[in-house]
């Protein structure tokens, strides 16, 4: 196994499996995408050079002539009919010649990348596949796997698609934009395996030189050349939906008793996903043009052109040393005036910390410049209405909110991270679902509390103090509720009731019906404990950040009066619109009815402070 993954990265690092057209199509120093930088989709093996036709062979009678038995096409020329002298040569006119197209060229970039790859395939080996029982072309047998070898390619993909995902992330070249959030992403899947086999007590190996040198190699090819990256970027997601299932089909049913590892496993159709990366590719290799030089250079060309360039550059020199001798103080006054023509004369002074004016380093925000930003966060707990709530201002059509961005832990390792992550989700350059092409008045994101909120809150709440963020603490009053909506959730991820997905939200009548239908079993012994943990924290959340501006909102005034979320819209500034969800709730019955063991809770909560949970509830 571990031959099969240096073959496998050999094959990738290796340059015959990138490809191109002839320089006379895509040229590395001349072909670019439109709206960014010239780049050039790099030569692997490229196409023939065209001949020149050949020249006419000339008879002697000066009004005839006769074409050489070269292949070469023949050259179409004219002459008059007049006698011309011995000594003056014909005059020749050569036909245009177009060159003729790859294969695959006229679909697009990944159509041609196809034809190249199986052409080298077929060089390199050719004749038909041999079954499985066969053996290899050497003599020797099939592959069979085994553990030590399955857990080597394992932790090699694992480092190689951690440092795709993480490039495309974190690039700020626009035309990763397209690749991210794809669907096809495997890091977080071959975590899982890995950690499964690790449960079950088998040792994982570091990754493997191989591995290493080729994620290296990656993160620099990325740093030098974008399209030669994007290359590597789709063949390894080609390569493991195409041959890499039946490694995994393989592998399943002789080492792991017919478990699938959640590495070849998708949300959704893999294939369909692939063919959205495909037409990325291809609407970004439509987008390029070529600019070919000259073939000659005449001197009297030449002469004339550099002429022209010394007279503009002296035209150009004395119009700006009298602009420079002409400069004076008022005029800096004024270019100073013009950077500080953003502020908005209709914003009070007590307000003009809570306002912003970003600038993007990944776009230019072009006539929404000047469009004044507020900062948010959404401060929670989970299974609190965060979710719902969050799709209810994403709605609003000036307002972008990212999510929970720190339930990533390398994000909030430490406060360096966090600071780094905020400035990039409020500077406007953190790319979700939820990023606004209109002009965004309100950014901001989700927090839960139990993300690095409460460990490091004095550091931010300084940090929301100097940025001028508005916090928005959202919590629910019944936190019994929460506490049976939690459970059902830690349920569903492990059973995954809904066609074999987990769903923490759901958008059909059916499909919170089909959930709802599970009751948790509450222990007594850890339930007053758990309720008073619960209350410690949303106490203590409201302690640290009340120094902030900030807002207190309960999930239970939301449900029954949808005039608190006017007041949120006044909260954060922005204009009236009408919030809408596709959300639908999950847990519509009584407590009573959704609980296994409730005559046991109800005992439990009887004459404690929480006893007001059994009875008090909201209507839907």
């Amino acid at each position: 196994m571990e031959l099969m993954v240096d073959a496998f990265m050999a094959s990738l690092q290796h340059p015959r499996m990138l490809f191109s057209s002839s320089s006379s199509t895509f040229s590395s120093s001349s072909s670019s995408f439109r709206a960014r930088e010239s780049i050039s989709f790099p030569c692997t093996r490229c196409h023939p050079p065209y001949q020149k036709p050949n020249l006419l062979s000339l008879n002697p009678n000066p009004h005839c002539f006769s074409i050489s038995s070269s292949p070469t096409p023949p050259v179409v020329t004219t002459t008059t009919g007049t006698t011309l002298p011995s000594s003056t040569a014909p005059v020749l006119k050569k036909r245009t010649r177009y060159r003729k197209q790859y294969p695959g060229e006229k679909e697009g970039i990944v159509q041609e990348m196809r034809f190249v790859a199986m052409r080298l395939r077929n060089d390199s080996g050719g004749g038909e596949e041999q079954g499985e029982g066969e053996t290899g072309r050497d003599g020797g047998k099939t592959w069979q796997p085994s553990m030590e070898g399955f857990l080597k390619y394992l932790v090699d993909s694992k480092l190689v698609f951690e440092t795709i995902e993480r490039i495309v992330d974190e690039s700020t070249d626009v035309a990763h934009v397209y690749f991210r959030k794809t669907g096809l992403e495997r890091a977080s899947s071959l975590s899982k395996d890995l950690e499964w086999f690790s449960q079950n007590h088998i040792f994982i190996p570091r990754p493997s030189n191989p591995g290493t040198a080729y994620a290296t190699y990656l993160s620099n090819l990325a740093e030098k050349s974008v399209p030669s990256f994007l290359c590597h970027f789709y063949n390894i997601y080609f390569a493991h939906i195409t041959g890499g299932q039946a490694i995994g089909k393989k592998v399943s049913s002789m080492l792991l008793e017919g478990r699938e590892p959640e590495f070849y496993r998708w949300d959704s159709d893999a294939h369909e996903l692939l063919k959205n990366v495909q037409q990325n590719l291809n609407n970004l290799g439509e987008d390029t043009f070529v600019i070919k030089p000259p073939k000659k250079s005449h001197l009297a060309l030449r002469m004339f052109v550099l002429i022209a360039v010394m007279i503009c550059g002296v035209y150009i020199c004395s119009v700006c040393v009298k602009q420079i001798g002409n400069q004076n103080m008022p005029r800096v006054v004024k270019f100073e005036l013009t950077e500080e023509s953003c502020s908005s004369p209709g914003i009070p002074p007590s307000e003009s910390s809570y306002v912003h004016y970003p600038k993007p380093t990944t776009y230019s925000r072009e006539e929404c410049a000047c469009t004044p930003v507020r900062f948010f966060a959404i401060l929670s707990m989970q299974r609190s209405g965060s979710g719902w709530f969050e799709t209810l201002l994403n709605s609003h059509v000036n307002t972008s909110s990212n999510g929970e961005i720190f339930s990533v832990k390398e994000r909030r390792s430490n406060m360096s991270s966090i600071v780094r992550t905020l400035d990039k989700v409020y500077n406007l350059d953190w790319y979700s679902s939820a990023s606004k092409n209109e002009c965004t008045a309100a950014v901001g994101f989700k927090w839960m509390l139990n993300q690095g909120l409460m460990a490091n809150h004095e550091e931010i709440v300084k940090y929301f103090d100097e940025r001028g963020v508005y916090a928005i603490l959202l919590f629910r009053r019944n936190l019994l509720r929460r506490l049976v909506s939690q459970l059902a959730n830690d349920h569903d991820r492990r059973t995954k009731q809904l066609n074999g997905k987990h769903r923490a939200h759901v958008h059909s009548e059916h499909e919170a019906n089909v959930l709802a239908m599970y009751k948790p079993t509450i222990n007594t012994t850890e339930l007053m404990s758990s309720l008073l943990y619960a209350n410690e924290c949303v106490s203590n959340a409201l302690d640290y950040f009340k120094s902030t501006r900030h807002i207190v909102l309960y999930y239970e005034d939301l449900i029954s009066n949808r005039t608190k979320l006017v007041d949120v819209l006044e909260f954060l500034r922005l204009p009236q619109r009408r919030l809408v969800s596709r959300h639908v709730k999950i847990h519509k019955k009584p407590l009573s009815k959704q609980v296994e063991n409730w005559d046991d809770i109800s005992s439990a909560l009887k004459g404690t402070e929480y006893e007001s949970f059994l009875n008090v509830d909201y209507r839907l």
